[in-house]
């Protein structure tokens, strides 16, 4: 992708730290929605301070020990940290809600372990292509991603 879009793989080890970040952004998100909805709006300001002071002397720690790869890191820790505050929150809030109880866990892990698979064997069979061009990339992430979404949809 990184190619795809930028001409060349420059950061793609910097990308791939911080796309790990998705998934603790979601969970932050959706819980700070539903904490403001129940009318705890400044408290959930509160915990995004806190997630932001800690970005931020993540940063002023880890930039300088390993460089770009520490910015990707402090935001993961960050965003790690606002999750579990406001998930901690959510749930002392809302005691009733057993929202990770109703999560299909085999069927999530067998998921995403289906999914390395497939990208590991796209991204060999691409590997034998020698010069490849910015639209035969455009063709194949279109393809892994809609294939991707196909079987997660119809499993």
């Amino acid at each position: 992708m990184n190619e795809l879009l930028f001409q060349n793989t420059q950061g793609t080890g910097y990308l791939q730290i911080l796309v790990s970040a998705i998934v603790f952004a979601s969970i932050a998100i959706t819980a700070s929605s539903i904490l403001q909805g129940l009318g705890y709006v400044k408290r959930t300001a509160g915990f995004i301070l806190i997630a932001f002071f800690i970005k931020w002397i993540a940063n002023q720690i880890l930039v300088p020990l390993v460089g770009i790869s520490g910015a990707a890191v402090a935001t993961i820790i960050s965003l790690i940290t606002l999750s579990i505050i406001v998930s901690m929150e959510l749930r002392r809030k809302v005691p009733g809600l057993h929202f990770y109880q109703h999560i299909k866990w085999k069927t999530l892990i067998g998921a995403a372990g289906i999914m390395i698979i497939y990208l590991v064997i796209g991204n060999f069979v691409i590997s034998f292509i020698d010069d490849i061009s910015r639209w035969q990339l455009l063709v194949y992430v279109l393809f892994i991603s809609f294939t991707g979404g196909a079987y997660i949809f119809f499993a």
